[in-house]
Formats: C-alpha cells, sequence, structure tokens
C-alpha cells in the first residue's frame, strides 16, 4: 500500500518544529531521520518510532502493541504513534527525542 504523498506532507509538517528530521524512501516505505539516526518510519499512512524497555510503558499505556514486519510476521522495536501525540507538538518533540536516543544508544551495523 505504501505511504500517500498526503500523508508524508501531513507527518513532515508535524515533525518540522522538532527539528531537522529527514525522510528517505526506504523499501518502498519511508525511514525518518534525526542527523544519520533512524529513528522512525512511516508505513501505510502510518508513523512509528523506535522503542525500548525506557520508553515502551508510554506506548502500552496508549494501548500500542509492537509493529509486525510484514515481511518476517514478527514483532519489531517500533510502535505507533498515536494522533494525540502526532497533534501535541510537547509529546510529540519528547517522543522524537526518546526515539533518536535509543536509536543512538544501539551499535551501528557494519555493511
Amino acid at each position: 500500500m505504501g505511504v500517500s504523498k498526503a500523508y508524508r506532507e501531513r507527518v513532515m509538517e508535524q515533525l518540522a518544529p522538532v527539528g531537522t528530521i529527514r525522510a528517505r524512501n526506504m523499501f518502498g516505505e519511508i525511514g525518518l531521520y534525526a542527523d544519520d539516526q533512524l529513528f522512525g518510519m512511516m508505513v501505510d499512512d502510518g508513523v512509528y518510532f523506535k522503542v525500548d524497555d525506557t520508553n515502551r510503558a508510554a506506548y502500552e499505556a496508549e494501548g500500542i502493541t509492537p509493529f509486525i514486519a510484514p515481511w518476517t510476521g514478527k514483532p519489531t522495536s517500533y510502535y505507533a504513534v498515536p494522533e494525540a501525540v502526532l497533534t501535541d507538538p510537547e509529546r510529540l518533540s519528547q517522543w522524537v527525542e526518546q526515539a533518536v536516543a535509543i536509536a543512538a544508544s544501539k551499535p551501528k551495523k557494519k555493511r
């Protein structure tokens, strides 16, 4: 299904006040980057941020479960960002900051 142009533009507009966020096409979907850190993605008109033990409770409190990768059928370390967070600049900034910190804490994979 992919990400519609209108959805991509809306999400990037909401992320603009947070800082310099880049969206890059990635395997038919979109990766979200802060500097060189992949911290989120857009898939099928949904936004997902990187999660670990430090921020998982906030997502679970919203009733959100891990994104299931359609290519493996397994849960990932990405969780959907609720609409209430996307439309709240202060909360969105906090959630982006946490996701970027998590991405930065993971060792880089060697190519």
